[in-house]
């Protein structure tokens, strides 16, 4: 995680909308995480995901980082709730793969079982026609 401060030539800080036009290409290659330029495609795609309450706050998520652009006290707040996220995806992930190793053991074991000619031999109803 980096912090930085952003501000103009004349100490004021820098609006949101201005940074993200004046700097969009370098702001969606950080949230990539990518070290050489992007797409124009892709560098929409970025920044179609941007965020912002005011005039001086801007939040650009991605799936490997994020920017937080804003007041210390807004930014720490943001950097929680996108910590707290991380957390929760990485949990959902965890009971994706339980589900998913649940139910290819319920599921497709017995199928398997059943596929040679004797499993569906086996499968046939037994008894004699009425």
């Amino acid at each position: 995680m980096h912090l930085l401060e952003i501000v103009e030539g004349d100490g004021k800080t820098l609006a949101a909308g201005e940074l993200l036009a004046s700097q969009a290409r370098e702001i969606a290659q950080l949230v990539r995480g990518e070290s050489v330029p992007l797409s124009e495609a892709e560098r929409q795609e970025v920044l179609q995901s941007s965020i912002s309450y005011s005039r001086v706050d801007l939040l650009v998520v991605g799936w490997t980082g994020a920017l937080v652009y804003g007041s210390t006290e807004g930014a720490a707040i943001t950097i929680q709730m996108l910590e707290y996220a991380n957390t929760q995806l990485l949990e959902f992930r965890h009971y994706d793969s339980l589900l998913t190793q649940t139910s290819r053991r319920r599921i497709f074991a017995p199928l398997e079982r059943r596929s040679g000619v004797w499993g569906r031999l086996a499968a046939l109803p037994r008894g004699r026609p009425a």
